[in-house]
């Protein structure tokens, strides 16, 4: 039994079929299936009126309105969340594309050095004690510049 004849037999029951279908439904009152479901929705509606003896349903004149306004607002919550989400993730994005710009690779030693920078680098370790000459020269008891080139004649080629 598909839902359409549910419908159709539930308002037959409750007797706001209109009359014009009437006819229809009541001749699905032949099939065993359809007076089981009949039989069982008639039982559950006994059952439930016994529980609950005619208590009169007041139907309240802003049930639309309200029903409505309710509606609305589930409506904008939902809408809040969405651009709440989607404005987490468009920051997520700019912070993720802000890092990945900001992230280079190291260009290789060769490429960040100019050509006369190769010199220099080569040579660092005489820099480097040349500093310590010169913090020691009072120790070593030079007497000038001519005793600091010659400590290092042979290291550095003459230019």
């Amino acid at each position: 039994m598909n839902d359409i004849r549910r419908q159709l037999l539930h308002e037959w029951m409750d007797g706001t079929l209109p009359d014009e279908r009437r006819a229809e439904v009541e001749a699905w009152l032949g099939e065993p299936e359809v007076r089981r479901y009949v039989a069982e929705h008639r039982a559950v509606w006994t059952a439930l009126g016994a529980a609950f003896v005619d208590e009169p349903i007041e139907v309240s004149s802003d049930f639309r309105d309200e029903t409505v306004r309710r509606a609305r607002a589930e409506e904008r919550r939902d809408a809040f969340s969405a651009r709440r989400f989607a404005v987490a993730l468009a920051a997520g994005l700019l912070i993720a594309l802000g890092l990945f710009s900001w992230w280079r690779p190291a260009p290789a030693p060769s490429e960040a050095l100019d050509p006369g920078d190769h010199e220099v680098v080569r040579h660092l370790h005489v820099l480097r004690d040349l500093e310590l000459v010169e913090r020691r020269k009072a120790e070593l008891d030079l007497r000038g510049e001519y005793d600091v080139l010659m400590a290092f004649a042979g290291e550095v080629e003459e230019g």
